[in-house]
C-alpha cells in the first residue's frame, strides 16, 4: 500500500436495485441477499465469479484493517503531519474505529 494515500475509502462492489449490474447479477442468479438493508458498500450481497462471499468480504476487512493499522497510520503521519496534523490523525482515527466495528459480528 505504498501509493501516497493519507486517507482511503474500501468499498465491496454492490449490485442496486434498478441497475443494468443488478439485472444482470439476478438473470445470473448471483444475488444472495434481498435484504435491502444490506445493500451497502460493506456487505456482500452477491456471489462473486471467482471468490467465494466469505473471502471477498475478508479482503475487503483486512484491506481497512492494514490500512488503518496503528503501523500503517504512523508512516503515512509524517508526510500529511506539515500539511494538517490535526485532520489527518482526526480523519485516520476514526476510519480505524470503523474499521474495527465492520469486522465486530454484533455490529453486522
Amino acid at each position: 500500500m505504498g501509493a501516497g494515500l493519507a486517507l482511503a475509502q474500501f468499498g465491496i462492489l454492490t449490485p442496486f436495485p434498478g441497475t443494468p449490474l443488478f439485472k444482470d447479477m439476478e438473470t445470473e442468479g448471483r444475488i444472495l441477499d434481498r435484504d435491502w438493508g444490506k445493500y451497502t458498500i460493506s456487505n456482500v450481497v452477491f456471489r462473486p465469479e471467482n471468490l467465494s462471499p466469505e473471502a471477498l468480504k475478508r479482503g475487503f476487512l483486512d484491506a481497512y484493517r492494514r490500512f488503518y493499522s496503528p503501523v500503517s497510520i504512523a508512516r503515512r503521519l509524517l508526510p500529511a503531519w506539515r500539511r494538517r496534523p490535526l485532520l489527518f490523525l482526526t480523519l485516520n482515527m476514526h476510519f480505524a474505529r470503523m474499521a474495527a466495528a465492520l469486522g465486530d459480528p454484533a455490529r453486522g
